[in-house]
């Protein structure tokens, strides 16, 4: 069972594992905008002519906020991005962090092959995370964004 769209090896346990085999089994990419209902469960929160915007249905452990900008075209690489692209994108995380008054957080783009981005889904993706501020007790967060050389 092979899917063009979903890498099985970045997946995570649980749910997540079950959805991405349910995906695979159905041969679509989740992230193009008529199968992201389908697969995708949180609303969209907002979009643009270029993206879409939601919250991640499986955040990384820790986070207070797990967002997702999904471009609205099955696009794979940086290259392809146009400067309107850009622009509508930094709008977008504007926004976010405006209505949601994120205070600190680390924004990260998965593009191209994912045995190099650790990314379960091949379509161009963002993602903003934000998790609680520093203190002594606190554990870190750890997200998977590659391998070593």
């Amino acid at each position: 069972m092979t899917n063009k769209h979903i890498n099985l090896n970045h997946s995570r346990p649980g749910k997540y594992d079950a959805l991405l085999k349910q995906i695979t089994k159905d041969g679509v990419c989740p992230f193009c905008e008529d199968n992201l209902k389908k697969y995708h469960q949180p609303p969209i929160l907002k979009k643009n002519q270029s993206w879409i915007l939601t919250t991640n249905q499986n955040p990384y452990a820790g986070l207070k906020k797990h967002l997702l900008f999904i471009h609205r075209q099955h696009l794979i690489s940086l290259s392809q991005l146009k400067t309107q692209d850009w622009s509508d994108l930094g709008k977008l995380i504007n926004w976010v962090i405006e209505k949601y008054a994120i205070p600190g957080g680390s924004f990260f783009v998965r593009f191209g092959e994912t045995d190099y981005t650790g990314a379960s889904v091949t379509h161009l993706h963002a993602h903003l995370v934000s998790g609680g501020k520093r203190t002594k007790n606190k554990n870190e967060v750890t997200i998977r964004l590659g391998y070593y050389k």
